[in-house]
């Protein structure tokens, strides 16, 4: 089910997805400032012409990892989250 409208709200154990209606794709910044803080990957597809534009946008809102649907779960090796890489949390630091 749709929400409706772009305000953030707790999604149940935090493992959902709400879908949120945007009427102009123009509004999308504002509409994902409030999640910024959390954004890594964005799924992109069908956007046409727009589509460089919203990535830009999904960049600079902190998503460092875009593709296309049915692919962000599954993020190469060298991907570096929050300018670090993936495996970096299996590493001990120092050599310990």
């Amino acid at each position: 089910m749709r929400e409706a409208d772009t305000s953030p709200r707790p999604a149940p154990l935090h493992r959902f997805l709400r879908i949120h209606p945007l009427e102009d794709l123009g509004a999308l910044p504002a509409a994902i400032a409030p999640f910024s803080s959390h954004l890594a990957g964005a799924a992109v597809a069908g956007l046409g012409a727009r589509e460089e534009e919203t990535k830009r946008h999904l960049v600079r809102l902190g998503a460092s990892r875009i593709c296309a649907p049915g692919q962000l779960q599954a993020p190469p090796l060298d991907w570096r989250r929050e300018d670090r890489g993936i495996l970096a949390p299996l590493t001990r630091a120092g050599g310990r």
